[in-house]
Parts: C-alpha cells; structure tokens; sequence
C-alpha cells in the first residue's frame, strides 16, 4: 500500500514538473510583443490543449495581448461553450471581446469570473465586461487593476466605460 501512494505521489510530482517546464518553454513565445500568424496559432493551440492552469492563464494572457486572426472566433466560442474548464471559458470569452467583437452572450461567462478570488482573473473579465456593457460601471477599480498586467486593454475598455 505504501508503495501505491509513494509511486502515485511521484506521478502526480513528475506531472506537476513537466507542466512547468512545459510553461517555462513557452514562455519566450508568450512574452514577444509581435508574433506571426504561425506563432499566434502555436499560442493559441497551447491555450486550447493545456491542462495546467498556469500555462492556461498565461497562453491566455498572452492572446488577450496579441489576439489571434478572426478566423480563431468559431474554436474560441468553442471553449466558451464548453463547461469542463472554467478558466478556459474565461479566457476565451476575454480573448474574443479583446479580438474586437461585442457578444452580450459572453456576459454570463464574464460575471461568473467577477465573482473569482484571482484578483488578477478578475481583472481580465471586468476588463471585457465593461467592453461589451459600459453602462455598468461596478466593475471599474478591476479594470484599474488591469492596467498592471494588461495597459492597452485596460485603456480600450475604460475608453468605452468613460465615452458614456
């Protein structure tokens, strides 16, 4: 029995490790400030596959950032429909509000992340919130927040809470 859980707490060791070096291998492609289409979609496809949070959030940072093509939308509103990954969900339906599209249909999405103890999660959907509903201005001080991780879209979507 002992050997069961030792060899099991090794697994779940050895798992947490590769997603982490999955992460850090990732990461010069995830921080470059222009990327090519090819090196979008390999961001996105990590968005898409990864199973580790970390890696989920920071391929989903990283788009909301740099968008991917319109041509993404239909797979990104694939994952907003989907209900297995919450924070997939979030970050797709941020990442096409920040493509430039406008669905009032990302709303419940949203406001189920506001709702998030990850200050910085929060941040990211209150950002495409008050984009796709700038009369609601409750959210406010969590787009301010944005501004630390994410300065343009943070400005994008106080531009269209103020422009009111």
């Amino acid at each position: 029995m002992k050997k069961h859980l030792l060899l099991a707490a090794l697994l779940c060791a050895a798992l947490s490790a590769s997603a982490q070096n999955s992460l850090q291998q990732a990461l010069p492609l995830l921080q470059k400030n222009n990327r090519t289409a090819a090196e979008n979609q390999r961001v996105l496809q990590l968005f898409r596959s990864s199973k580790d949070p970390d890696t989920v959030f920071a391929a989903g940072a990283s788009l909301v950032k740099n968008p991917p093509a319109k041509a993404q939308e239909p797979a990104l509103f694939n994952l907003v429909l989907k209900n297995d990954d919450a924070l997939k969900q979030t970050f797709a339906a941020v990442i096409i509000t920040a493509m430039g599209a406008v669905y009032e249909e990302l709303t419940p999405v949203l406001q189920n992340a506001l709702q998030s103890k990850d200050l910085v999660l929060r941040a990211y959907a209150a950002g495409a919130y008050g984009i796709i509903n700038p009369n609601d201005q409750n959210y406010a001080l969590d787009i301010v927040r944005l501004y630390a991780y994410d300065p343009a879209f943070a400005v994008r979507s106080l531009n269209v809470l103020t422009d009111d």
